[in-house]
């Protein structure tokens, strides 16, 4: 924000700046948005008391996910990349509770008795592998691995890490450190937007694979599965220029 500027102009002017950078990324948020709602559209209408519980448990996780999808984009769309970071972690978390859980009822039970105020059912890196191999992945450790660091990624601003924190909260103006509320639309800002929605479609991508999979069923749904596998590739797209743009290597190696 500049001095004297009205928090709604900049925003408005935010969303207008980042347009250029974002818009494919918002596109695809969208995209799996839609698509979570089509796939929830095609749960055949029955008795509450025969859905099975791992439905109902996916169902309402599915809910949420989408929530979370369109709640992360708003805010990366309009500055607010770190909180959007933020959204994302959440959603890390329902998307492999949906894998993890697939269609066992011992685990759905387990997750209706978990009585505990603090964490998920149980532990994300447990979830995480559980899912993996519910979605017969090839290489279940390895990939793991993987997607355990992302999570640990997308959970540095959550808990105010200071390797993340310090790269943010402040703008450089005519070479004085100036502490700024409000959106941001530097470059650092951008890179965490692109990685939030990126992020945000990807885990849309695995809770829809599941659902499908597991309370769908690829039988009459084979046009709604097509579209889901688009997004992914559409994805993919999304993190190899990523990648080019910023590179790969580890900023802190050793120390995940």
């Amino acid at each position: 924000m500049q001095p004297g500027e009205s928090l709604a102009d900049a925003e408005r002017d935010a969303l207008k700046s980042l347009d250029s950078e974002l818009n494919r990324h918002g596109k695809l948020n969208m995209q799996a948005f839609n698509l979570i709602g089509f796939a929830l559209s095609r749960l055949p209408v029955i008795d509450i008391h025969k859905v099975p519980l791992p439905r109902k448990i996916a169902t309402s996780l599915l809910v949420k996910i989408s929530n979370d999808l369109r709640t992360a984009s708003l805010l990366a769309l309009t500055g607010y990349a770190v909180q959007a970071i933020t959204i994302v972690s959440s959603m890390f978390e329902s998307s492999y509770c949906i894998a993890a859980i697939g269609s066992d009822k011992d685990l759905a039970q387990k997750w209706v008795d978990h009585d505990t105020p603090i964490g998920p059912f149980m532990g994300v890196r447990a979830m995480v592998e559980k899912g993996l191999k519910n979605l017969g992945h090839p290489s279940v450790s390895k990939q793991t691995e993987v997607e355990y660091r992302v999570y640990r990624q997308l959970c540095m601003p959550k808990h105010t890490n200071p390797l993340f924190q310090m790269e943010y909260g402040y703008i450089i103006r005519e070479g004085e450190v100036v502490a700024m509320n409000g959106p941001n639309t530097s470059e650092d800002t951008v890179r965490a937007a692109w990685f939030a929605m990126e992020h945000a479609t990807a885990l849309a991508f695995i809770a829809l694979i599941c659902f499908v999979k597991f309370h769908l069923g690829l039988e009459g749904n084979q046009d709604l599965f097509s579209q889901i596998l688009s997004l992914g590739d559409s994805r993919k797209q999304l993190e190899e220029e990523a990648k080019k743009r910023w590179g790969t290597e580890d900023p802190f190696p050793g120390k995940w």
